[in-house]
């Protein structure tokens, strides 16, 4: 039986839409779907029902077909652009949200909101209910009567009768006469040229209709007046019926068919989930929490044949994981444990496991026994790094989040030993939903493969951690001091006075007032004084550039010389660096604590921070690096000939280009032109545009852009491969490397250009950059694996951009630089040779150099 309707609330659902569109920014989910519109809209809905608590609300919407109006005049209305991409694309989610709110959606071909919204004014005029007409739209003043009133919510206005009347001097009935004389430039309703708006109120209020206007037009007595609607008759007529509001449109106007019906929450959390709108899931799922029955089991009870294990950690350092507690369902019941010897007991029998945050477990098995390895023939099952495969710009990785996401189940329960039971039930229906999940998208073989294999090296890499002599970081802070204070003196010679050289606006106004050096960009608070301005003014004056040496030597000095000794771990004496893996979009590794990857590789000071980094006694460091695996992986994605030459014959790629590019002889390229040709190399590989190809070569656009177009003319399988790489992430949303790792690119379907920019950027780079990691990875697994079969104590400490550096026992080097180099060079295989360069020392800086 329908609910009693009182109150009733019609909304222009365009009109809304539109609002919500342009005021809000641009969101969208980390797949690029654009979401700004139908979060705006869902919000601005919600806010409705919860302000103004209506019996029930209607949501209108246009026709896709061209309105009956626009036969009567095709310029009806063309004067507005055509709908934004951004927005139309998210008009169906909007409508399946409204939908499965239970909230009556109505569209009719042929037919405006505005004619459905007053039909059903006009059909309820006899019912004891209050209509409130949701919209800004003037026409729709016209069907403004005692009990029907239009609701402005972005002016928060309520025009009933009285306000149109104060507003327009006439009634709400002949405000389609009003409009039919004076016409509506927002709809290209013309009304009679000459007749404003006072002209059309006099006429309207003193004769009523057009028709009555025209039957009495001998009393009108201003000549200019009468004569401008004899001529324009036609127009005034067609100008009324564009502006009039239909009120028959043939749709279901029963009181039931108005009515708010139960809300399909299943759909909706789909939806929400699907657009990522976390607060609105959660909220929707707020009494709805999950809570799965179980029995619980002694140890002796416990099958470990097939087991899902939830651990917490009272320490989250690398290698001091002391376990708080831990639950493990075997399928039929828990069991819950805080002891650590119990762990690894369960761990050690156990044929499989499905665990979230594999490595950790790892981690904490080690610290109870230094000496366990990974059992290579167990089936292991990582649910979040199964998570960052499917959606590497995934946000949150937590365990509670995707069983919200992909079982639509949440845990709100405030104890802890409870939630992290009712975490661990979930696991093996989580495990077996992401594994379908990486089956359709084809991630099973780089997830099998490459991505869990590598959990196991990533974790003794940052169980044996890297030396680091304190001696030689004390020696070099020392020097970084005396450097400093030097500079600084330097600094205050060249500005002509002491001042702050961290304050942006102190140094602005010794750059550009006292030494009137020219501004290169401005800012909201001032002019820049950032990198890009300091490296363009360092060619006209000495200060920019010392302001530059400063600036490095003190983020070296903060960020590495003066805190790796506090990151040294007391009872091992060594660093312990977390390698994370589900960082990066492109599936390249990151370390952090501390972050080896922004240690420098070109100049002293980086060398300098290398010299630190040493081996234990009886054992040295070797690095070993691929050469140009990026060029490499693009010969291979691009087929181009000239590139696939050159690595063939062993060539150096960057001279080889230089040659092309500045038409001379082998022995005739310098090393600029070689410096600029490698930019130019690298540069294509991420995306590089002129104007940034200007910057890095300090030349103007006009001849970065130059350079760019000689390349392009010489290497064609390059241009083509880019042009197809962009064609396909517009087309797809996403892009892939060889071995299928999978990156959406959101900013594609961004409106800004810039941010455009660099979604095309990645989508040229990320295929490549993700296959180099990929390749890079499937060494670790290999080298790993094969040192483990061999016995051999040398061991992988770390891994920064390309390079593997290995703590050798000095007996296994050869044997060593055969194992790695073979691993290295035989990871993938491309119509290129991969190729490896090796070094070893007795330190970071021998080794790498």
């Amino acid at each position: 039986m329908a609910r009693t309707i009182k109150k009733l609330f019609l909304v222009d659902g365009n009109s809304y839409l539109y609002r919500a569109f342009y005021a809000t920014p641009y969101l969208s989910t980390s797949k690029g779907i654009p979401t700004n519109a139908t979060f705006a809209f869902i919000n601005m809905l919600k806010k409705l029902l919860h302000e103004e608590k209506p019996d029930s609300l209607v949501v209108v919407f246009d026709s896709k077909a061209p309105s009956f109006r626009e036969e009567i005049s095709k310029e009806y209305k063309a004067q507005r652009p055509p709908m934004p991409d951004n927005l139309s694309s998210q008009i169906p989610y909007v409508k399946k949200i409204v939908t499965a709110m239970g909230i009556p959606l109505i569209e009719k071909e042929q037919f405006e909101a505005d004619d459905i919204i007053g039909t059903i004014v006009h059909k309820l005029r006899n019912e004891p209910i209050d209509i409130y007409m949701v919209t800004s739209d003037k026409d729709m003043m016209q069907c403004v009567s005692k009990r029907a009133v239009i609701l402005d919510t972005m002016k928060n206005q309520r025009i009933g009768e009285q306000e149109v009347v104060e507003k327009f001097g006439i009634q709400p009935q002949h405000m389609v006469d009003y409009l039919a004389l004076c016409g509506d430039t927002s709809d290209n309703i013309p009304g009679v040229p000459g007749i404003g708006e006072k002209t059309a109120r006099e006429l309207v209020s003193t004769l009523g209709t057009i028709e009555t206007i025209y039957e009495n037009i001998h009393a009108i007595k201003k000549t200019a007046v009468k004569e401008k609607l004899i001529q324009h008759k036609d127009l005034a007529f067609m100008s009324k019926e564009l502006a009039r509001i239909h009120t028959d449109v043939p749709i279901d106007t029963d009181l039931n068919a108005l009515s708010i019906k139960e809300a399909d929450t299943q759909t909706l959390r789909n939806l929400f989930r699907e657009l990522e709108f976390t607060s609105f899931y959660r909220e929707l799922n707020s009494d709805a929490a999950v809570r799965r029955a179980y029995r619980e089991k002694t140890l002796s009870d416990l099958n470990t044949e097939k087991i899902a294990i939830v651990v917490t950690f009272k320490s989250t350092h690398t290698i001091e994981r002391e376990v708080e507690s831990f639950t493990v369902y075997d399928g039929e019941g828990i069991y819950y444990s805080t002891r650590e010897d119990e762990l690894y007991t369960i761990i050690q029998h156990a044929q499989s496991v499905t665990t979230h945050n594999l490595k950790e477990l790892f981690l904490c098995i080690r610290h109870i026994n230094h000496h366990y390895t990974p059992d290579t023939s167990q089936d292991l099952f990582d649910t979040m790094l199964a998570s960052y495969l499917l959606n590497p710009l995934r946000k949150d990785y937590s365990l509670e989040n995707l069983i919200e996401e992909f079982l639509h189940g949440i845990i709100t329960t405030s104890d802890e030993r409870e939630a992290l039971i009712q975490k661990t039930l979930h696991l093996f229906e989580l495990r077996e939903v992401l594994y379908e999940e990486m089956k359709h998208h084809e991630l099973l073989p780089l997830f099998s493969t490459i991505e869990m294999p590598l959990i196991a090296v990533l974790a003794d890499m940052e169980f044996y951690g890297v030396k680091v002599d304190r001696k030689i970081l004390a020696s070099l802070s020392r020097d970084f001091d005396k450097r400093l204070n030097t500079i600084v003196q330097e600094i205050y010679d060249y500005g002509g006075e002491p001042f702050n050289i961290n304050s942006p606006q102190q140094l602005s106004r010794i750059l550009f007032e006292k030494l009137n050096l020219p501004p290169v960009k401005k800012t909201k608070t001032g002019y820049s004084t950032d990198i890009e301005v300091l490296q363009t003014l360092s060619s006209i004056h000495t200060l920019p550039k010392k302001i530059l040496e400063y600036r490095t030597l003190t983020k070296l000095k903060g960020t590495y010389i003066d805190v790796l000794p506090t990151l040294i771990n007391q009872r091992t004496g060594r660093i312990h660096a977390s390698f994370n893996q589900m960082v990066v979009a492109t599936g390249r590794l990151s370390s952090s604590d501390p972050n080896l990857q922004n240690i420098p590789i070109r100049g002293e000071e980086g060398k300098k921070i290398r010299e630190a980094f040493v081996p234990d006694e009886g054992y040295m460091l070797m690095s070993s690096d691929y050469s140009q695996i990026e060029l490499r992986v693009l010969a291979h994605m691009s087929r181009d000939p000239l590139l696939i030459d050159t690595f063939l014959k062993d060539e150096d790629i960057h001279s080889k280009v230089a040659q092309e590019i500045f038409q001379v002889g082998a022995r005739e390229v310098t090393s600029e032109m070689r410096r600029t040709a490698k930019v130019i190399n690298f540069g294509i590989v991420y995306g590089m545009s002129s104007y940034g190809l200007s910057k890095e070569l300090g030349i103007s656009q006009k001849e970065a852009q130059q350079y760019i177009d000689d390349y392009f003319e010489k290497h064609r399988g390059v241009k083509e491969y880019i042009e197809k790489a962009l064609e396909e992430a517009h087309r797809n949303g996403f892009v892939r490397t060889l071995l299928g790792r999978i990156r959406y690119i959101p900013e594609l379907s961004n409106p800004d250009a810039s941010v455009r920019q660099l979604g095309e950027r990645a989508a040229i780079n990320t295929p490549i950059q993700g296959t180099a990691a990929d390749i890079i990875k499937t060494a670790m697994v290999t080298i790993h694996r094969r040192m483990r079969k061999e016995n051999l104590l040398s061991r992988l400490i770390m891994q920064i951009h390309d390079e593997l550096v290995f703590e050798i026992k000095e007996e296994e080097l050869a044997k060593m630089k055969s194992l790695v180099t073979h691993e290295m060079e035989h990871a993938m295989s491309l119509i290129v040779p991969l190729k490896v360069s090796i070094g070893y020392g007795e330190s970071w800086a021998q080794a790498h150099d």
